[in-house]
Parts: C-alpha cells; structure tokens; sequence
C-alpha cells in the first residue's frame, strides 16, 4: 500500500518516508540517500530522499518525484549515505530505526510495520 498526502502529517518524517518508500514503491535500482538540503535561504537540514532511476528523485515531504536538476536547484542537496534498498532493509533491521544511521543524529520511528508489509507483499507474489 502507497503512502499517499492524505494519510499522514509529513513534516519531520522524511528518513521513515523515504526508508518505507524504497522498500514498497520504488524501482529496483533506486537508492535511499541520507544528507541534508538548504534552499529558499534556510539553514541546511539533515534529509532523506530516494533516487528512483527513470521517475527522478522523490521528496518525501512533497510527495513529489522531481527531475535531478530541480531538485538540485529547488533544495540544494549534498549527499551523505547511500543504501540500496537492501541495505535499507539491513540497517533499519539492525539499528531498529529509519535513521539517519550515524551517531550524529537521534532516529525517527521502528521500521517494523514496513518490514512486514514487504514480507507479506513479497510472500504473496
């Protein structure tokens, strides 16, 4: 089931959109990026967004695929990680959390739920 604007309030919850968003939406060869954007002249922030091949880059906040260079030019983003959607998997198993998976930030909400989607969807192909 896609996350869609209606569902949830989006705001501050970008590592556990976009972890979801490349477990259960996004193509094979998508990659989940943590690092952080500024644009509009705000202070840059720690982020999350997926590059989703072909469609663009997804915002999770918007719920917006953007073409790469609007997205460089609307949020000016600088990439720290990359994680396949395996990776994805891994990490938010082992750390228990969407992230961001380094010492340096505290984590947003438990991946359990997204997991079980995955397994369920996966098991019911």
């Amino acid at each position: 089931m896609a996350i869609t604007r209606q569902d949830i309030a989006r705001p501050g919850r970008c590592y556990e959109l976009s972890g979801r968003y490349i477990l259960n939406d996004a193509a094979p060869d998508a990659v989940l990026v943590h690092g952080s954007i500024q644009g509009f002249g705000h202070p840059r922030i720690a982020h999350a967004w997926v590059e989703d091949g072909e469609s663009g880059i997804w915002e999770p906040v918007t719920d917006e695929h953007y073409p790469p260079e609007v997205f460089a030019a609307l949020f000016n983003p600088l990439r720290e990680h990359t994680y396949t959607s395996c990776q994805t998997s891994l990490m938010a198993l082992k750390t228990k959390h969407w992230g961001p998976w380094n010492a340096s930030h505290q984590p947003s909400a438990s991946p359990a739920p997204a997991m079980r989607e995955r397994k369920r969807r996966k098991h019911a192909r």
